[in-house]
């Protein structure tokens, strides 16, 4: 499996959330082990910011990168798009400290991935494979992952009703059942218990947390095989949970899969 890029640039223009202002993003190929890279281009001179954990702070409405001064907010759409499309490297030009808040939410900004098309790169993909479970909890709350042969997130509701599961290493990010999440966005509530109501909308907002978690889980920076599961799981619990994935090296390790040697 190699890495993979966007195969050429495209914009998206919408409102930032915060201040009510018109944002662009423009999606830009990038180079082998990049990595998702945002670049304030309203800024003189621009500044790069990588979406990794490193870079990442924790704020009262969600996580913040940031690096130099310079600020993004408002990525877990995009970047759950961008893992379920197998996205490793991609270059994000933005023109302000958010990205734009487009309706549809993940699944818009799948359909721009694939507008612009995915191109294979010279180099490995590299993967996280869980090898012993990893558990945070916060009262009721919990999150965990543990070894699976394949990448599988299980969500339940606070309440401890019925959740929600799927098996991403089997079914493709926008067919089947993941169809709904092109017309699932991702608000800040669904970083936060489900509340009662009927099983359609709760069902809806288990999977708006599990695109959360989908975009939460991309801050490890290499594709996931493993199981996560989670109970009103997702944004500062999913991070909280990575950050002592990558501080236990025990927990996990690096593999790559070679390329079949063609047949004679």
């Amino acid at each position: 499996m190699q890495q993979r890029t966007v195969a050429r640039l495209i914009r998206a223009n919408g409102i930032g959330l915060a201040s009510g202002e018109p944002v662009s993003v423009i999606l830009r190929p990038a180079a082998v082990d990049s990595g998702i890279l945002f670049r304030r281009v309203d800024l003189k001179p621009a500044v790069q910011v990588a979406a990794r954990l490193e870079n990442l702070r924790e704020t009262a409405d969600g996580g913040v990168f940031g690096r130099e001064g310079a600020q993004v907010r408002g990525g877990t759409p995009l970047l759950a798009a961008l893992a379920g499309l197998g996205i490793d490297n991609i270059q994000l030009d933005v023109t302000a400290p958010e990205l734009p808040l487009v309706a549809g939410g993940a699944g818009a900004f799948a359909w721009l991935v694939q507008r612009a098309g995915v191109r294979e790169q010279g180099a490995p993909r590299r993967f996280l494979r869980i090898r012993r479970r990893v558990r945070v909890t916060d009262g009721r709350r919990f999150a965990q992952l543990e070894p699976f042969d394949g990448f599988r997130v299980d969500l339940a509701p606070e309440d401890g009703g019925q959740g929600q599961s799927m098996d991403f290493s089997s079914v493709p990010f926008l067919s089947g059942e993941q169809g709904a999440f092109r017309d699932a966005p991702v608000p800040p509530a669904a970083t936060r218990g489900v509340p009662g109501g009927d099983a359609p909308g709760r069902e809806l907002l288990l999977k708006q947390r599990m695109l959360v978690v989908l975009g939460d889980l991309s801050l490890l920076g290499r594709s996931l095989i493993g199981r996560f599961q989670g109970r009103a799981a997702g944004g500062s619990l999913t991070r909280r949970l990575v950050r002592e994935v990558l501080a236990d090296p025990n927990a996990w390790e690096e593999i790559t899969f070679a390329a079949p040697t063609p047949s004679l």
